[in-house]
């Protein structure tokens, strides 16, 4: 099951995303690059394993228009180290599959994009549709819609059924402050409804039922972003996002990174990313009485994660010989730490845990 729909599936593991994302933030209005990813992801923390293997294929035709497809397999195994005596250990596969087309025109670029995933318990289809615009003086403004619908099931009772809906609004500006200096505000409004929860999920404490949520979300985001390049092939960065919603839970996070040309081939991406959240107003670690809302999910409460990543990019030598502009062999490798504050484990104890990435993916461009 998902894991914004609150199920078995840690929510670290959504984090890992890259390449596939077809649309994000403000962005130069043209077609994106012609290429092809082949990727193999492998992510293993809290108790769970998952192998993700995927593929990214975009062609252009007709000179204003980009054709996207994408596709990734997850292979999720485990079971979270907190619901070792309430739960069974799963294993679930996870398709997920994007569909994008990119048309330009003039000074603009127009993205759509179906997105469907699907597995035993949980399904999404999502539709997105962005806008970007580069206007005089360096600077981009883009525009985007999404609306998601969610079918949510339970695999140990067949008369079980829910979904939920999800709405998203963004806004993002672009400016090109001089060769060396780009930096980014970004604007998002999340509208979520009907069933949040998980099935699966049980309260901790005397009552031990099923968690309630509130079947409303709404959550404002505010992110910022600075690139600056100090010579060439040497540049820094730093990204800030705050996210505050209804259900009180207010986040934010701040990424440093540093990436590197050397060997005239290779490139070298360093980065740090240090993430902090306060818990939902209707979260307890223990219920000790009922109330209309109660959750005892990890991801409700307040914790904090830090992370270590870097990426080695090394370009394919002679790749005019079959036919490419050029070509790269990329690994990644992210380790993160959560701390929980108000979560606690089997024997009453602070709860955390460590998780590390590795991805593997070769690209080409034509």
């Amino acid at each position: 099951m998902q894991a914004n729909g609150g199920g078995i599936k840690n929510s670290w593991m959504s984090l890992w995303g890259g390449f596939l994302l077809l649309f994000s933030g403000a962005t130069l209005a043209q077609l994106p690059e012609e290429r092809s990813d082949l990727s193999y992801r492998y992510s293993q923390g809290d108790g769970m394993e998952m192998n993700a293997p995927g593929l990214l294929l975009r062609k252009h035709f007709a000179d204003r228009y980009a054709l996207s497809f994408a596709y990734q397999q997850e292979q999720i195994s485990g079971l979270p180290d907190d619901l070792l005596a309430s739960a069974s250990p799963l294993q679930e596969q996870r398709d997920a599959t994007d569909f994008a087309i990119d048309y330009q025109f003039s000074n603009s670029l127009m993205s759509l994009t179906y997105s469907r995933s699907e597995e035993a318990d949980y399904q999404r289809n999502r539709f997105s549709l962005g806008v970007s615009h580069d206007l005089v003086g360096d600077r981009t403004v883009s525009l985007a819609f999404s609306r998601g619908v969610d079918q949510v099931l339970d695999v140990s009772d067949s008369a079980f059924e829910a979904s939920a809906e999800h709405f998203n609004y963004k806004l993002g500006v672009a400016q090109l402050l001089n060769k060396d200096l780009r930096l980014s505000v970004n604007f998002e409004s999340i509208n979520d409804s009907g069933y949040l929860n998980n099935p699966y999920r049980r309260l901790q404490g005397i009552n031990s039922g099923v968690e309630l949520y509130p079947e409303t979300r709404s959550s404002n985001i505010f992110a910022f972003g600075a690139k600056k390049a100090w010579s060439e092939g040497r540049s820094g960065r730093i990204d800030y996002r705050y996210r505050a919603d209804t259900w009180q839970v207010a986040a934010q996070s701040v990424e440093l990174g540093f990436s590197s040309k050397f060997q005239r081939d290779w490139l070298l991406d360093l980065y740090y990313r240090y993430y902090a959240q306060d818990q939902a107003n209707f979260y307890q670690d223990s219920f000790e009485q009922n109330f209309n809302f109660m959750a005892s999910d990890k991801v409700l409460s307040r914790y904090q994660s830090n992370t270590l990543g870097a990426k080695v990019s090394f370009d394919l030598a002679s790749p005019r010989q079959w036919g490419l502009d050029k070509g790269s062999f990329n690994l990644a490798y992210e380790l993160m730490e959560f701390d929980y504050d108000d979560y606690s484990d089997l024997d009453g104890n602070a709860y955390r845990f460590g998780a590390n990435s590795l991805q593997l993916y070769l690209s080409v461009w034509y």
